[in-house]
């Protein structure tokens, strides 16, 4: 099994937590499919260096893989379609509201999403697009990843509902619902 996290590892994406809680998990492999953002801030690099000591204390070195850099787009859809679950265990530590573009980007990548209930992913509905997860809750983490791998039915639900939420936010949507109530107005 492949869990994934993808996108900029920073203090504020419960990148230890997620370590924590596939340890516990046998036959279970855990990617970070991203490395840190350019701007990080030297708390962000230093919560991943102890991130990367933490695997190494509790055995976890061969089962976790930090990909280290700015990944292409052949790059990370390569991770993600290898993998069997995809991960966002955002944390609010910033004090600022924001939107996370890597959810919305991995919405299409047809695997089942686990998603913290930080405020950033509030769009997405538990049980519906993804399974939620309370993101500094390590026991929470585990079990929406043994949920996810023991229900192919729960799977194939998440996948398709990710998929057409997608499809109804895509660009193309948006662009054709525009050019609609521009009609309607003139």
């Amino acid at each position: 099994n492949i869990i994934t996290q993808p996108g900029f590892a920073s203090w504020g994406k419960g990148i230890s937590e997620v370590i924590y809680a596939v340890s516990r998990i046998p036959d279970t492999y855990l990617v970070f499919a991203g490395g840190v953002h350019p701007n990080a801030t030297k708390q962000d690099k230093n919560y991943l260096l102890q991130c990367m000591k933490g695997a190494k204390s509790i055995g976890m070195e061969n089962r976790v893989h930090f990909c280290g850099g700015f990944l292409s787009e052949e790059e990370l859809n390569l991770w993600m379609s290898a993998s069997d679950i995809l991960i966002l265990n955002h944390q609010f530590v910033y004090g600022s509201y924001s939107a996370s573009a890597m959810a919305k980007r991995i919405l299409c990548a047809e695997r089942p999403i686990i998603m913290s209930t930080d405020v950033r992913l509030s769009e997405y509905v538990d049980g519906k697009h993804c399974l939620k997860v309370v993101p500094e809750d390590v026991k929470q983490v585990e079990m929406a990843i043994n949920r996810i791998l023991g229900n192919e039915e729960l799977q194939n639900h998440l996948v398709k509902n990710a998929r057409e939420y997608a499809e109804i936010y895509s660009w193309k949507h948006m662009a054709d619902k525009h050019i609609e109530l521009y009609n309607k107005v003139l």
